[in-house]
């Protein structure tokens, strides 16, 4: 299980939550396009962070390992230093202990 704080961040002048970025690039497809397959495991990723509890999302390893595929994959359309943060903080994620 790893655990990821659902920060709330100012992006372009607009409040958004890492909740949020990380939708978005649950909704960039991937090159050909969705599966069915991969809208299942982007789904129960999708899921996760809906389920946000305490501020935390909550995501099986397997859910984690998608959701880090699909942001290192995203090319924004803005150039923000917040958005490289979050990227950062997401792929530190995986190495932090979690309980």
């Amino acid at each position: 299980m790893k655990e990821f704080e659902n920060k709330e961040v100012i992006i372009a002048k607009q409040t958004t939550t890492y909740g949020e970025l990380l939708t978005m690039c649950l909704d960039k497809p991937p090159q050909g396009g969705f599966s069915g397959k991969e809208i299942r495991q982007r789904g129960r990723v999708a899921k996760a962070i809906d389920d946000v509890e305490d501020g935390t999302i909550k995501f099986e390893d397997a859910d984690y390992t998608k959701a880090l595929e699909c942001v290192k994959a995203m090319m924004w359309s803005i150039r923000d230093d917040k958005l490289s943060i979050f990227e950062d903080d997401f792929i530190a994620a995986e190495n932090e202990k979690q309980e």
